[in-house]
C-alpha cells in the first residue's frame, strides 16, 4: 500500500506568490529554473506528487548553478537559489514523514541561507534574500537573528517602490503582520533575557551556601 503522505508545508509566502513569479530572470537557464521553482507544488496532495515536486525542485538548482556559472553576479539568481535550497529540505522532510534528519536538515539551512546571503551582498537593497533568511530562520528556531532578518525586511519593505497597484494592498497587508510577528519576537527575546537572568542570580545566591557546604 501507498505510505500516507504527512502534510506540513506551508502555504504559499507573499514573495512566492507577488514577487518570486512575477520577476523573469535574464538567462534562460535562470528562466527555466523559475518555471520548475512555480511548476513544484508546495503542498503536495500525495507521495507521487511530492516526487516530482521533489524532482522540479533538484532541476531548478541544477539549473540555477548554470546561470551562476554564467553569470554571478546575478543577485536574483542567487536569491532564487536559496529558495530552491530551503524548499527542497522542506519536500525532503515530508517524504520523510514529517520528520527531519538533522544532517540533512542542517546542510539544507545551510545551503539556503548562504545562497541568500551572497544575494544580499551582489544588491543589498532586494528583498527576496532578506524573505528567504526569515524562513531559514523560523526552520531552526533562531528568534535572535529573525528578529534580525525581519527588521532588515520592513526597513527595505518601508522604503520600497515600484510595487504594481495590483499588489499593493497584499504588500501592505504582508508588511504589517511581520511588524505584528516582529513586536512578538521582541516580547519573547525580552522574556527570555528576564528569566536567564533570574537564573543567574539564583546560582550566584547558591554558591556561597555550596561553598560553606
Amino acid at each position: 500500500a501507498t505510505p500516507a503522505l504527512r502534510q506540513f508545508a506551508t502555504p504559499p509566502t507573499f514573495s512566492e506568490k507577488y514577487i518570486y513569479r512575477r520577476r523573469q530572470p535574464l538567462s534562460a537557464e535562470a528562466r527555466l529554473a523559475g518555471h520548475y521553482l512555480y511548476l513544484a507544488v508546495p503542498q503536495p496532495q500525495s507521495p507521487e506528487q511530492a516526487m516530482n515536486s521533489l524532482a522540479l525542485l533538484s532541476l531548478a538548482v541544477r539549473n540555477l548553478n548554470a546561470a551562476l556559472q554564467a553569470t554571478p553576479d546575478d543577485a536574483m539568481a542567487m536569491s532564487n537559489l536559496g529558495v530552491a535550497y530551503l524548499r527542497l529540505g522542506m519536500m525532503e522532510e515530508m517524504l520523510n514523514g514529517g520528520t527531519a534528519v538533522p544532517r540533512i536538515r542542517q546542510i539544507r539551512n545551510l545551503q539556503a541561507s548562504s545562497a541568500f546571503w551572497q544575494a544580499i551582498k551582489m544588491n543589498p537593497e532586494l528583498l527576496d534574500p532578506w524573505n528567504g533568511l526569515i524562513a531559514v530562520y523560523e526552520r531552526m528556531g533562531r528568534r535572535d537573528l529573525l528578529l534580525q532578518a525581519l527588521e532588515k525586511w520592513l526597513e527595505l519593505a518601508d522604503k520600497a517602490e515600484g510595487i504594481p497597484p495590483e499588489q499593493k494592498e497584499a504588500f501592505a497587508e504582508e508588511r504589517t503582520r511581520r511588524y505584528a510577528a516582529k513586536r512578538d519576537i521582541e516580547d519573547l527575546l525580552a522574556e527570555g533575557d528576564s528569566e536567564l537572568d533570574s537564573q543567574i542570580e539564583k546560582a550566584l545566591a547558591n554558591k556561597p551556601k555550596m561553598e560553606e557546604s
